[in-house]
């Protein structure tokens, strides 16, 4: 899309950047277009201006601070081709393609439209779908359109980056027609995506540019100040000479800012224009820029210069820098004078040439040829005369001669192209035409001189070469070496290699540039000092690393010195995948002679200096693998908690082994889930997690990279063994990971050789005290025993007798008075009788839940290994009259195998009482529904029985466990009262632990813990 680039300098000064003699004002500059508070990395939006074909869309770009005073930039789209463009989107004549611009208070502002209606160019609107924009970059809506009064599907697109108040609306008539705008959107939005990241990245790459541009301004002062400099800073317009060249012309002192006047000022205004034009050229269409000119000194004298410059553009293709010398050439012109007419005394010489010399005038009409332009064409000069030579041009040639365009003679400049003329012998042959203006004696022009120069053999010279030149790019393509030749200065003169090769920089980085601009400098002292060896007649081969964007590369080259062109010949090759597979041959290899020396040091050394042994070895592995810290922790985990036991840090790393005591485990889930599963925890690089407990563990730590390995053994889980990187990232290979591994065994091998003796003479003095220890206990039990025995005798018969006896004879005379006498009992009397039975039960329940009770002393000594899974099966089957009677449903789900240390009359019993309470305890009108659960959580199990029904206030939690402790009356629930209390004492005895859980009317559910057998 064409558009105009300006910079703007201060108060909206354009700063031009091609071809002007300073800043211009900056015409036309809309009002709100200057209010604009540009924002940095994005673009300020305009309204569209301009009168009918001149108008334009103009944008605003925030400068980055700089030497040169640019506050930013200026781009002034195209309006014409931004609506043809919106007009070949059109599918149809009602659609309509609208460009907007959102605005800050909620409005879209109409900067285009297809078709285009002038009145409404530059309109706020507020449709509905501004709100949509500004929340999604793509949508539908319909709509009412505020342009033409019609209903409308709208559908939009919303640009992103740096443009994205831009918003590209398409609307059509009728709902159906949405779908083909729906086909078509997929190439609006990639047009829409285009320009956005177009005008991003311009204004990103005019920042750069001006950055390169005052870093090399200062680079350039000190060069400025030696030989006919000048330079030319295109954005301020500031002109620099070198202060011999202004003293020389006589000329005081000019600024900088006014010395481009000054200088056409003194120059002759035909001069002035061709250098104007010769500048645009440059600075434009990347032409060379060498030119002479004439001006006028102190004195009035004409002198003539001769000048060349280079242009630095930026990677927008804008020119922001130029350079360059002026020399005075007058001397050199009057010689040329003389010469030149010297020259026109030996024109019979060209009759000798092998050259093909003509003369014309100023038509272009032959007057003249030389004798070997006839020998050539095999006629006469009749027939070579005005246009009668143009009858052997090729006929693909004849018409691009015939129009090509004749120097102007007040240029003198020459022209110059290549046709095919044919020669006597019917062949065309290619000649190169070149000429230019020819004077009179009064340097008038008269017409135009040429020559013809036969190329034909050149021709297919340059084209076998290509041909050798493409075979010789396949053959590097296969071989995928790369070939430099080199001059004796160290100069690269030529590049060859294939299209993927690894270079330290682009081919036109390097070419023409010395080694020591380009090449590190090891590397470039490296090859100076190949070169000299290789001049001795030597062919060198040698190896070098470099670091290139894709890591650290190996390279092979071989040098040889060309003794006919005195340049050097280097070939070379990437070898980094060669020898990344050495290295890691190597490092095998180490490592593993590094673990069987480890392995048997581990088994010969004695035990009780194996600790140093083993922080020794952790030193070693640490170091092998480049780790910064190594370590090993031990789990305990009926303690649930780690403890770091050895280890070993790199120099520069501070120790932490006595702040990693006795940690709990629950701080580190990740770690013993891994390990557990018997699996290494690793992670590449610490930045990369996810926000989590794991980042949140080791960020604090300066941790960049880690692997832990799980030491399992026949007994467990025993802890792990792990490797920080500290100072850098490092990513294990699966190999170092597998051979970690043998090393974290090699580990528990030791630590298990350290249980087993250990243990050894622990079980040997344990088993010396236990002998003694049984000896003394053997007795006192015995007495123990036998004088509990005989007081829970004596409990037991009192309870039977005394208190059952006189409870019998109550509820028998009860009995028989209803049984003998009930037709002569009153309704009261009768309801006393049933009462006092009632009482004497219920006194009798109680009284043997008393003794029950006070068995349970005898739960403490018969604990053993208890499978719960048939135990639980086995009471619930005994309660299935209950159950059935009352069509409750019980489910147990314990897992299969599951055994705790417990008294088995003593579990059942506490296993019914918490089923009974269940089974009492429901919701009106609802069947109980029951069921118990069985785990392992960490060394206890876990029992659990849990039902729907009433459930109560947790407020009575401990109230419930208390004996005669009721939470109904007796008239609502049966009961004694007795039961929590005797299942809390039973578990007590069986060294467990009994809590419950509950909410009133949504059940309750009681929880057991014993010891894990």
């Amino acid at each position: 899309m064409p558009f105009h680039l300006y910079a703007v300098g201060p108060q909206d000064r354009k700063i031009a950047l091609v071809g002007e003699s300073g800043p211009l004002t900056l015409q036309a500059t809309p009002s709100h277009l200057r209010r604009l508070n540009l924002i940095a990395d994005r673009w300020g939006i305009g309204d569209t201006e301009g009168s009918p074909g001149q108008r334009v869309l103009p944008l605003r770009w925030r400068a980055v601070p700089n030497l040169q005073g640019i506050e930013g930039y200026g781009v002034d789209l195209d309006f014409e081709a931004l609506q043809r463009w919106l007009e070949r989107e059109r599918r149809d004549p009602e659609d309509h393609a609208v460009l907007f611009r959102l605005n800050q208070d909620g409005t879209a502002t109409l900067l285009a439209l297809a078709p285009l209606i002038d009145s409404q160019l530059g309109i706020r609107l507020a449709p509905e779908w501004v709100a949509q924009a500004r929340l999604s970059a793509t949508g539908a809506v319909g709509l009412h359109s505020p342009l033409d009064g019609h209903s409308r599907r709208v559908a939009f697109h919303r640009l992103d980056g740096p443009a994205d108040q831009l918003v590209i609306v398409y609307g059509v008539s009728t709902a159906g027609a949405l779908v083909n705008w729906r086909v078509q959107m997929v190439y609006l939005a990639g047009l829409a995506l285009l320009l956005a990241a177009s005008m991003g990245a311009g204004g990103w790459r005019l920042d750069r540019s001006l950055r390169e541009l005052t870093d090399s301004k200062r680079r350039f002062e000190l060069a400025l100040q030696s030989g006919h400099v000048w330079d030319w800073d295109i954005a301020e317009g500031a002109l620099r000479y070198a202060p011999g060249f202004l003293q020389n012309l006589g000329v005081p002192p000019t600024p900088p800012d006014r010395l481009t006047t000054k200088l056409y000022q003194l120059m002759l205004p035909e001069d002035a224009i061709r250098v104007k034009a010769a500048l645009r050229d440059h600075v434009v269409h990347h032409k060379p820029y060498a030119i002479t000119f004439r001006l006028l000194d102190s004195a009035g004298e004409l002198r003539w210069f001769e000048t060349q410059g280079q242009a630095f553009w930026d990677r927008n293709g804008i020119a922001t820098y130029m350079a360059g010398t002026t020399f005075e050439i007058t001397q050199r012109l009057q010689l040329e004078e003389s010469q030149r007419q010297t020259l026109q005394r030996l024109d019979t010489v060209a009759n000798a040439s092998p050259v093909l010399f003509w003369t014309a005038d100023l038509l272009g009409q032959r007057d003249w040829v030389n004798q070997r332009w006839l020998t050539f064409r095999g006629h006469s000069l009749e027939q070579e005369l005005g246009d009668g030579w143009m009858d052997g041009i090729h006929p693909d040639d004849l018409e691009r001669r015939r129009t090509a365009t004749p120097p102007d003679p007040q240029e003198q400049a020459s022209c110059a192209m290549e046709y095919r003329l044919r020669h006597h012998d019917g062949s065309y042959r290619w000649v190169v035409d070149q000429w230019l203006p020819r004077f009179d004696a009064d340097q008038q022009p008269i017409g135009y001189i040429g020559s013809c120069v036969d190329v034909t053999e050149l021709k297919q010279a340059e084209a076998e070469a290509r041909q050798r030149g493409a075979m010789l790019e396949r053959v590097f393509d296969v071989l995928q070496d790369m070939l430099f030749v080199v001059d004796a200065e160290g100069r690269f003169l030529h590049y060859q290699g294939a299209a993927d090769a690894k270079l330290y920089a682009p081919a036109e980085r390097f070419l023409g540039r010395v080694i020591d601009e380009v090449m590190p400098g090891e590397l470039a002292s490296l090859l100076r000092r190949e070169m000299a060896q290789a001049k001795n007649g030597q062919l060198r081969d040698f190896d070098y690393s470099m670091d290139l964007p894709g890591g650290r590369h190996h390279f092979n080259a071989r040098l040889a010195y060309l003794t006919e062109g005195n340049q050097y010949m280097v070939v070379a090759r990437d070898i980094t995948e060669r020898e990344t597979l050495k290295e890691q041959r190597e490092r095998l290899q180490q490592f593993l002679i590094l673990q069987l020396r480890l392995a048997s040091q581990f088994i010969n050394h004695p035990l009780d200096t194996i600790d140093k042994e083993i922080d020794r070895a952790l030193g070693e592995i640490g170091e092998f693998v480049r780790a910064d810290r190594a370590y090993i922790f031990a789990y305990d985990m009926q303690a649930n908690t780690a403890s770091n036991t050895h280890e070993w840090c790199a120099p520069g790393i501070e120790p932490a082994i006595e702040q990693l005591q006795d940690l709990s485990m629950d701080l580190i889930p990740d770690w013993v889930a891994a390990h557990t599963q018997k699996r290494a925890l690793w992670v590449d690089d610490v930045q990369a997690l996810p926000q989590g407990n794991l980042r949140a563990i080791l960020e604090p730590q300066s941790i960049c990279s880690l692997i832990t390995l799980p030491m399992n053994s026949t007994q467990g889980l025993l802890g792990f063994v792990g490797f920080d990187s500290v100072r850098a990232t490092h990513v294990y290979d699966q190999e170092e990971i597998s051979l970690l591994h043998l090393f974290a065994q090699m580990l528990v091998n030791v630590q298990e050789r350290k249980q087993a003796e250990a243990r050894l003479h622990e079980l040997a003095a344990e088993l010396e005290i236990r002998v003694q220890d049984r000896t003394r206990q053997l007795g006192t039990s015995v007495k123990r025993l036998s004088q509990a025995n005989r007081e829970l005798e004596s409990f037991a018969y009192s309870v039977s007798h005394d208190l059952k006896s006189p409870l019998r004879s109550m509820e028998g005379f009860a009995s028989l008075l209803v049984q003998e006498h009930d037709d002569q009992l009153g309704d009261e009397a009768r309801d006393y009788l049933q009462r006092i039975q009632a009482a004497t039960r219920h006194m009798g329940r109680l009284i043997n839940d008393l003794l029950s009770y006070a068995r349970i002393e005898q739960f403490e000594q018969g604990l053993t290994g208890l499978a719960l899974e048939p135990l639980v099966t086995e009471v619930v089957q005994g309660m299935r009259n209950e159950i059935d009677a009352l069509g409750a449903q019980v489910r147990v789900d314990i897992q299969p195998g599951l055994a705790a240390i417990a008294h088995p009359q003593g579990l059942a019993m506490v296993l019914r009482n918490l089923i009974d309470n269940a089974l009492k305890f429901t919701q009106p009108g609802e069947p109980p529904e029951i069921t118990i659960r069985g785990q392992v959580v960490g060394p206890v199990v876990r029992l659990s029985v849990a039902d729907r029904g009433q459930g109560f206030d947790m407020r009575y939690h401990d109230r419930i466990f208390a004996i005669f402790q009721r939470l109904h009356r007796g008239d609502q629930t049966p009961g004694t009262g007795i039961g929590l209390a005797m299942v809390h004492k039973a578990i007590e005895r069986m060294d467990g632990r009994i809590w419950a859980d509950s909410t009133p009317g949504q059940g309750a559910t009681f929880y057991i813990e014993l010891p894990r057998a």
